[in-house]
């Protein structure tokens, strides 16, 4: 069970997690690895099955530099398919094998494309999509479907329906619906703390920062703020508006 959120922004990638864990038995543990960084500026997140996200992972470390030079996000998006493919097909067949069912994972990527933070959904059988400024927000995980439209109600209201202008948006936007999620539906196995990792430039170079939930305390602030504002809205407007008593 988990949630992971990613957002792409004006000026980088923010990709968010909650950590908590189900192992093969069924027993829910904390764990702070759902979200890996690579090589310094290359940010892998699963969900799924952790022995097969292990495996992509694998896979996947050590060959950033060979991906990070493509000109265009069609041959990045490819090549890392390919990579991850690689993976997917020998794990399914086994299942298969053993006639068990396979439920694969589901991951996201974010890494500098020609010096651009570029960010890439891959389901289960390693297809991907570019998360665009159009489209700005991705989730995976058991949390996703409640995840979304908390999403979509971000977009609209506070990013102006389109890419937030700044990852300190973005990181607002991505915590407030993992606090959301973890809240509202507490038996997905989806919980605190929080974790968040940022793609951003610094100089001339792409860096990847993580920030645990101590030093988002100024982010849980804001939210706090906000809900509360939202509140006094709607205690200030109960003789005011149509419906309201």
């Amino acid at each position: 069970m988990t949630l992971i959120v990613g957002v792409i922004c004006r000026d980088g990638v923010v990709i968010g997690a909650d950590s908590v864990a189900t192992t093969v038995t069924s027993v829910e543990q904390q764990v702070s690895d759902k979200i890996t960084i690579d090589e310094d500026n290359v940010i892998i997140a699963c969900s799924g099955s952790a022995g097969l996200s292990q495996l992509i992972k694998e896979e996947l470390t050590g060959r950033w530099h060979e991906f990070i030079q493509f000109r265009y996000v069609r041959d990045a998006r490819n090549a890392i398919s390919d990579a991850m493919f690689s993976q997917i097909q020998p794990a399914t067949e086994r299942a298969k094998s053993v006639g068990q069912s396979f439920g694969g994972c589901e991951t996201i990527v974010a890494l500098p494309i020609n010096r651009s933070p570029t960010l890439i959904q891959f389901n289960a059988r390693a297809d991907s999509f570019e998360i665009t400024s159009e489209l700005p927000f991705v989730s995976i995980g058991s949390g996703s479907d409640k995840a979304d439209p908390f999403l979509a109600f971000v977009k609209r209201v506070l990013w102006s329906n389109e890419a937030p202008n700044s990852t300190r948006l973005g990181i607002f936007g991505v915590l407030w619906t993992l606090q959301h999620v973890s809240t509202v539906s507490p038996g997905l196995g989806v919980g605190e703390p929080h974790w968040i990792v940022v793609l951003e430039r610094q100089g001339a170079s792409w860096v990847a920062n993580r920030f645990d939930d101590g030093e988002l305390w100024e982010h849980k602030q804001a939210i706090v703020e906000a809900e509360d504002a939202l509140r006094r809205f709607a205690e200030g407007s109960n003789s005011e508006l149509p419906g309201f008593t």
